[in-house]
């Protein structure tokens, strides 16, 4: 009996308004961050990029000459590559370095507030309302351009800062970055979505023939 009290107020309306408040939550957070992040770098004289390599393991003998005095690369293990630290770039390069997680931030902003639309709409009884499936392919749209385009800007970023500094990129043991890799996760739950927000279309669909033939 307690057990089914529990699953009562896990799924009742008022976990449904917990969960929408948090999801407004995170997209009033992500938008701030996508806004601050640019800001704060241009009150910076300089900029940081992540440099991915192809063998993590060669990284503890690893000797790059020619870095300007300005300049030093600095292991990063929760990453698998290095950091390069620039301590003084002009500001189109400083923006150019939090573009990448600017879009990401914005695009995590659009989808969780897609995400909060739909939830009041289910906790209000209007799950199959003409707009969700419009909501649920948007937010599959906003991961993949969070993903694709923020990578993108990221490699952008890297390859401008570090070519600035006279490494060219895409010799042992850094990768080339022209040549861009995607997690398939995302792209996977993108592809999910966009089936789930057809399943809602058709549940639309299938709702006006019910309530037509009432």
């Amino acid at each position: 009996m307690v057990a089914d009290s529990r699953r009562r107020i896990l799924s009742g309306p008022g976990a449904t308004t917990a969960t929408s408040s948090l999801v407004l939550l995170v997209a009033a957070v992500a938008e701030v961050v996508a806004v601050a992040l640019p800001v704060n770098q241009l009150t910076q004289p300089g900029g940081v990029v992540s440099v991915p390599t192809l063998d993590p393991r060669a990284l503890g003998s690893l000797s790059v000459p020619g870095l300007p005095e300005d300049g030093f690369l600095q292991l990063d293990p929760t990453a698998g590559g290095l950091t390069y630290y620039a301590s003084s770039l002009p500001w189109p390069l400083r923006l150019l370095t939090e573009a990448g997680p600017s879009v990401m931030a914005l695009c995590t902003a659009v989808g969780a507030w897609l995400l909060w639309r739909l939830l009041r709409d289910i906790a209000a009884g209007r799950p199959f309302h003409p707009r969700n499936p419009l909501r649920i392919g948007g937010i599959a749209v906003a991961i993949l351009i969070g993903v694709i385009a923020g990578g993108l800007l990221q490699n952008i970023a890297t390859a401008t800062v570090m070519g600035r500094s006279g490494i060219q990129l895409g010799e042992p043991p850094f990768r080339d970055m022209t040549v861009m890799q995607v997690s398939l996760a995302p792209v996977i739950v993108a592809f999910v979505l966009f089936i789930v927000a057809d399943v809602f279309r058709r549940g639309r669909q299938l709702s006006e023939d019910v309530e037509g033939l009432v």
